[in-house]
């Protein structure tokens, strides 16, 4: 292909004359996947938002750039093969905007607001600063930022006004000193085109719910009354990092499947084993949020869910042929169980969950008990 347009963020800048160095070594610069999104910038008619009245609509580019330094950016690639220049830069937002920032491995996701302005929403990543100047910022936050913030040389970021950001506390003793918000996921729960909850993980190992349902700003903020929907623990109590977006559905009796994921490949420290020769455990997660707006979540612990395990292996060859794992042409298939979870309040009946896809030698299968999540 032939290349369109180029551009370096303000954030790379202090690190690129790295590449003209003889003794260069591979440094990280742009190296978030963006996403794009169609948005309504602004209103000509002066209204505070898109009105259908000379609406000004844009394709917007936005990215991060994970380990290449903290920093957002926005650009309009509406028409980019019909010329890209200063103009089509509509902002950045580093951490000289906002200390809280760290290094930008959050996806952002780009949104309609209940106050009916679009905005960009990302957690804060990892390694952030504060205004200490220590590198270890136990915070995490999320961010959300108007696409249209105005900025000028007079106009700045202004916390509370284009851009807001929600602190999400540390329950229990964290086991990582510099916390941070991951990748999110939204979910629009009325249908009206405009995002009502966001779903994010941190490095403490809590899976958080935020509600944005609100038109007024001040009135966005946790749900649960500020608790998790979930903290992941491993059977021995170790914390379990969340560094990835969860995928959020529909449930069939109401609510949302929320999956995710542990574990983290950020640290130096990851490839080492924690303890001795032995890695802690991690796991896949699937909570439902049943969404009523109950005070604490119940999904209080591992012991709320249904296990599933390994129970065996398989191996075939390229004609679907038994063969002995390691040979040529031979692949090796985990058999998982498939355990189904009781979301009611009234306990299966004995022998409950039990068939050939899931033994009583699963936790939570005889009887299988009321789960919450």
């Amino acid at each position: 292909g032939t290349e369109v347009f180029g551009y370096v963020p303000y954030a790379t800048y202090p690190k690129l004359s790295k590449l003209m160095s003889p003794n260069y070594a591979h440094t990280f610069y742009v190296d978030g996947n963006p996403v794009s999104a169609d948005v309504c910038e602004s209103n000509g008619s002066g209204a505070a938002y898109c009105d259908g009245t000379n609406d000004k609509w844009l394709t917007m580019l936005v990215g991060g750039l994970n380990a290449g330094g903290q920093g957002i950016y926005a650009l309009d690639i509406t028409d980019p093969v019909a010329g890209f220049d200063t103009s089509k830069v509509l902002w950045e937002f580093t951490n000289l905007d906002d200390p809280d920032l760290g290094y930008t491995f959050s996806m952002p996701i780009v949104r309609k607001l209940d106050n009916k302005r679009w905005a960009v929403i990302f957690g804060n990543g990892f390694n952030s600063v504060d205004a200490t100047g220590n590198p270890n910022n136990n915070k995490a936050y999320l961010y959300i930022l108007y696409v249209d913030p105005h900025l000028s040389s007079t106009q700045k970021w202004v916390l509370g006004t284009n851009y807001f950001k929600i602190p999400l506390p540390s329950p229990g003793s964290p086991n990582n000193t510099s916390n941070g918000l991951a990748s999110v996921a939204s979910v629009d729960s009325d249908h009206d085109g405009m995002v009502d909850f966001v779903y994010g993980g941190d490095r403490n190992g809590n899976m958080w719910k935020v509600d944005l349902s609100s038109s007024t700003p001040s009135a966005w903020g946790l749900s649960f009354s500020g608790t998790p929907l979930f903290s992941a623990k491993d059977g021995a109590g170790n914390l379990q990092q969340i560094t990835t977006p969860p995928k959020v559905a529909n449930h069939p009796d109401g609510g949302y499947m929320v999956t995710f994921g542990t574990g983290s490949w950020i640290d130096l420290t990851d490839p080492n084993p924690q303890s001795g020769s032995t890695f802690n455990t991690d796991t896949l997660y699937g909570i439902w949020d049943q969404n009523t707006g109950v005070a604490s979540s119940p999904a209080t612990g591992r012991s709320k869910l249904q296990r599933q395990a390994t129970l065996g292996t398989s191996s075939v060859d390229n004609t679907g042929a038994t063969c002995t794992s390691g040979a040529a042409n031979c692949i090796t298939f985990k058999i998982q169980s498939s355990c189904e979870p009781n979301y009611t309040t009234t306990p299966m009946a004995t022998p409950g969950n039990v068939n050939s896809l899931c033994p009583t030698s699963v936790p939570n299968v005889t009887p299988a008990v009321a789960l919450a999540s």
